[in-house]
């Protein structure tokens, strides 16, 4: 494994894999939905099988993470449903008062 590859796995930050792949951020962006770029990011890596040369494999996390990038320059959390909240369909929103206790001084 190349040195670059070791590092990534070692990143702290969503910056530290732009900086280490070398892909140019909006640090809005990222400042909006960090967490949600990176998933975005895992979720086009396991999209294909990753290629086994070591300078195609680079250039493939490269790309993957420029995709991912994009993706919320022109959408958001709500548009990629990346995280499994988003991907739940709405339940039941209503509790009837005969449901609801009253708290009192006595407990």
């Amino acid at each position: 494994m190349s040195d670059l590859l070791s590092r990534l796995r070692h990143a702290a930050s969503a910056e530290e894999f732009f900086t280490l792949l070398e892909v140019p951020y909006d640090p809005h962006v990222l400042a909006v939905n960090r967490l949600h770029v990176l998933k975005r990011y895992q979720m086009h890596l396991k999209a294909a099988p990753a290629p086994e040369d070591e300078a195609a494999l680079i250039d493939w996390h490269r790309t993957c993470l420029a995709k991912a990038h994009a993706d919320f320059e022109v959408g958001d959390a709500r548009t990629y449903k990346v995280f499994r909240v988003f991907q739940q369909t709405p339940g039941r929103g209503f509790v009837g008062l005969d449901n609801i206790a009253s708290v009192g001084a006595d407990g």
